[in-house]
């Protein structure tokens, strides 16, 4: 099997058992307002032109709703901005 398993989903819709596993997993309390994307894959393979496109689309997609739900609740270009750069920092100078 060449293909990537993902999906997609809502922590409201984790059963418990569910719920307290992923939350073990990443290390820290889940909110129901949280979506989850869990993807397996095999490292080193190469996806065909097929699953390049279809990840393209997957992602112009998420963009868009991204951009939409943004411009929905007034959020700016800079707030944007500055969200991703803290992100980024929190992931670059955590603490083991």
């Amino acid at each position: 099997m060449n293909e990537n398993l993902r999906r997609i989903l809502r922590v409201r819709n984790l059963a418990g058992e569910d719920h307290r596993s992923v939350a073990h997993l990443l290390g820290r309390p889940l909110d129901d307002d949280q979506q989850l994307y869990i993807l397996a894959f095999k490292p080193g393979t190469i996806p065909d032109e097929a699953a390049r496109q279809r990840g393209l689309a997957s992602m112009q997609e998420g963009f868009s709703k991204a951009q939409q739900h943004a411009q929905r609740h007034g959020v700016t270009e800079s707030q944007i901005d500055e969200a991703v750069e803290e992100a980024t920092d929190r992931v670059r100078y955590a603490k083991p």
